[in-house]
């Protein structure tokens, strides 16, 4: 993931940081469903993209940020995230901050 995210231009954290732009989600079955996890809802709460793991692969194929739309994981219980909640954070097509 490190390795992704730095052809991306941009950096991986441990834990849970402010400014953090995509939550790549551990994820169960087709649609992709996140699992409901501290990460998974603090990227909830902030706005940050929440990501499959396919969204690094695609990252990795196209040697920078892929779109993450294709890629977003869906909230668990069949539930949509209110389009506010992304407002207040990293919006539709922003894309990975440079490493600082």
């Amino acid at each position: 993931m490190a390795r992704v995210a730095a052809a991306a231009g941009g950096r991986t954290v441990r834990g849970w940081a402010p400014g953090v732009t995509h939550v790549v989600c551990g994820v169960t079955g087709a649609e992709p469903v996140a699992k409901r996890t501290f990460k998974f809802m603090m990227g909830v709460l902030s706005g940050a993209w929440l990501v499959s793991p396919a969204w690094l692969a695609a990252c990795e194929a196209a040697g920078a940020a892929a779109p993450e739309e294709e890629h977003e994981a869906r909230p668990p219980g069949g539930h949509e995230l209110h389009p506010g909640l992304r407002a207040c954070g990293a919006a539709p097509g922003a894309r990975l901050h440079p490493s600082e």
